[in-house]
């Protein structure tokens, strides 16, 4: 074996940042569609007829709008190693 453990640490950093380009990516790309499937669904009129339809409906909402906040400040701090706190005092 031509592999030494000096190299380990390197190639872990280096699988540790391509995971982190890529998972978020699939993360906000099916979370996206299972929240609007989820929205077009609860929005249906034969569901109006009990409360706990509605409140799924704001789970949803929420979820999707949590989602795409969480999801592309952490892809945009490892993934592309831009900061956003250093760009808005509320992040």
């Amino acid at each position: 074996m031509s592999t030494s453990t000096g190299d380990l640490p390197g190639r872990l950093v280096l699988i540790s940042f391509k995971l982190n380009r890529i998972i978020p990516i699939l993360l906000l790309i099916l979370g996206t569609v299972d929240n609007i499937m989820n929205i077009l669904i609860f929005t249906r009129r034969s569901l109006r007829t009990n409360a706990c339809p509605f409140y799924f409906l704001a789970s949803s909402i929420n979820n999707l709008f949590v989602l795409s906040v969480a999801l592309l400040i952490l892809l945009l701090s490892s993934g592309l190693q831009i900061d956003p706190s250093n760009l808005n005092i509320v992040l």
